[in-house]
């Protein structure tokens, strides 16, 4: 049976309501996402296998595993009642008659198994349901004949629904402001926010509401005012005081490559405001489209104002550059932060990028 799910939310639904389908197809760029819902589907169609839950489930990679032993899985009874789960992985490396025997099974499954296959990327142009195309078109014969799910790359709007949802599912509810400062301060690295929303869960405990003051209680290096002093730091051209700051949140806890995904959003969202200055955009605009306060809106502009656009492009340079560096094994987190912090203050002081 053919289902097209247009949102999270509805998948959401029909896994509370306990409506599961014999076969999905999620695909996209959202890996995080694709994760997630393989996990919250294998445990709904799991929940009556008791001891033996996790006995009942399998997990195959296409191009490693044979196509047989796939199918087999599949179409193998459990004992008892209890249904089992097949994931199927990386379904953009199947062959062409792969695919076919994978669609040839949706529309004639075992009543006994959910079937779960996933592939990374989104194609070009629309499946035939009008949703994003898979990654290959020999794939699209699996979004006729399953239940399907695309996982886009998500957005700021994205994550805030998300968090909104995630920690409602635990019965809480969170204030803008709190997590407008969640967003803000990690960017758009979902997996980055969903361990820090797992924080935030365990600690509320009882208490039904996450406030700024919970936030920056649980993520200390992620106070607002902290981050913001570091980025104007960096803005200004202020070496030592931006390598202090930087070695202050390293020494609470934080991350070298959370602390980069915060600054670097922080950047991009300057980098925006100082196009819409350049508009001659209203203030009102400006703080509703990048969703700045309207009462911290002048230090914002203050700063985005300071740095040329030139300047700007040097800057997403360096943040690539140390991204890299510290996903290499050579990569030592707080020295390349360091240098990181001494390349961009020197940019600002010289109004150039430095690498040119």
């Amino acid at each position: 049976m053919t289902r097209y799910y247009a949102s999270a939310r509805d998948l959401d639904r029909d896994i509370k309501d306990g409506k599961l389908y014999p076969v999905y197809f999620f695909y996209g760029e959202n890996d995080f996402l694709v994760r997630e819902y393989e996990d919250r589907l294998a445990a709904a169609a799991l929940a009556g296998g008791g001891i033996f839950g996790d006995l009942l489930c399998e997990v195959f990679y296409a191009g490693d595993d044979a196509i047989t032993d796939i199918m087999n899985a599949a179409m193998t009874v459990p004992m008892g009642g209890a249904k089992k789960v097949v994931i199927v992985r990386g379904a953009e490396r199947l062959k062409d008659k792969e695919v076919q025997a994978v669609a040839a099974y949706a529309q004639n499954p075992s009543s006994k198994t959910v079937m779960i296959v996933t592939a990374r990327g989104i194609g070009k142009g629309k499946g035939p349901s009008g949703i994003a195309a898979p990654p290959a078109d020999r794939l699209s014969d699996l979004v006729k004949v399953t239940a399907v799910a695309v996982f886009a790359r998500a957005r700021e709007n994205d994550i805030r629904e998300w968090v909104t949802r995630r920690l409602g599912n635990e019965g809480k509810e969170i204030d803008r402001e709190a997590l407008d400062a969640i967003v803000d301060f990690i960017g758009q690295d979902l997996s980055a926010i969903a361990m820090e929303v797992e924080k935030i869960v365990i600690f509320l405990g009882s208490e039904k509401r996450a406030t700024l003051s919970v936030v920056e209680e649980i993520l200390p290096y992620l106070r607002v005012h902290t981050v913001f002093e570091l980025t104007d730091a960096l803005s200004r051209g202020d070496s030592a005081a931006s390598v202090v700051m930087l070695r202050e949140v390293i020494g609470e806890g934080a991350e070298p490559t959370q602390i980069l995904s915060i600054i670097r959003w922080h950047f991009m969202r300057l980098w925006s405001l100082k196009m819409m200055v350049d508009r001659d955009e209203n203030e009102a605009k400006i703080s509703r489209e990048l969703k700045i306060p309207a009462f911290r809106l002048a230090e914002y502009t203050a700063q985005a104002r300071r740095i040329p656009h030139g300047v700007f492009r040097g800057v997403f340079r360096e943040f690539y550059k140390t991204d890299r560096l510290l996903k290499s094994r050579w990569g030592k987190g707080g020295v390349v932060m360091d240098k990181m912090a001494l390349d961009i203050t020197t940019m600002m002081r010289t109004g150039r990028y430095t690498s040119e």
